[in-house]
């Protein structure tokens, strides 16, 4: 397998997505550092997408990127909560930085910008507290889940949309017929 852009060996395997073309990303922890990465597969070339350490929108440095992974008895993790790349290769990813909590929409040039950040106001009220599971379409839209912090409650559901333009899906107590 070829492995450009970035060198190493890859310890841990996570979570990915597929796209019609058959390119993956997926979430990875490296060696000889467990700097979780991004990484894209296509027609047996692997990339860099992005990797802790590296620029983040906004000029800080990603922190994390690999948010959420199982532990195993033998010490193995499984990272999860993996990206989403759409037909024109754009991923959208979970992302930490010193400052920053959130989705971080990528081209395949490189360029990024923040999605949607903990702290910013829901279209359910409140303000974002955690993420998961980000799923992005051709439009350059993308649904999550979400955990809402109201001030003096939590709540959550899966908002969609894209920035400025967020609308709920289904909410935490919605009555379903």
């Amino acid at each position: 397998m070829w492995y450009s852009r970035c060198s190493g060996t890859l310890a841990e395997l996570g979570t990915g997505a597929l796209n019609d073309a058959g390119t993956v990303a997926f979430l990875a922890n490296g060696l000889p550092s467990a700097d979780g990465q991004i990484l894209r597969w296509q027609g047996g070339v692997l990339t860099k997408i992005v990797e802790e350490g590296d620029p983040a929108p906004g000029g800080d440095r990603y922190v994390r990127l690999t948010l959420t992974s199982f532990g195993f008895v033998d010490g193995t993790t499984i990272p999860v909560s993996g990206p989403d790349i759409n037909n024109a290769g754009k991923v959208v990813f979970g992302a930490l930085t010193s400052v920053d909590w959130g989705f971080v929409l990528q081209t395949p040039a490189g360029a990024a910008q923040w999605y949607v950040r903990q702290g910013e106001a829901t279209p359910i009220g409140g303000s974002y507290l955690d993420f998961w599971n980000p799923i992005l379409n051709n439009t350059d839209q993308i649904a999550f889940l979400c955990d809402v912090d109201y001030g003096s409650s939590y709540g959550g559901g899966w908002m969609v949309g894209k920035p400025g333009a967020w609308r709920k899906a289904l909410a935490f107590d919605d009555l379903i017929e």
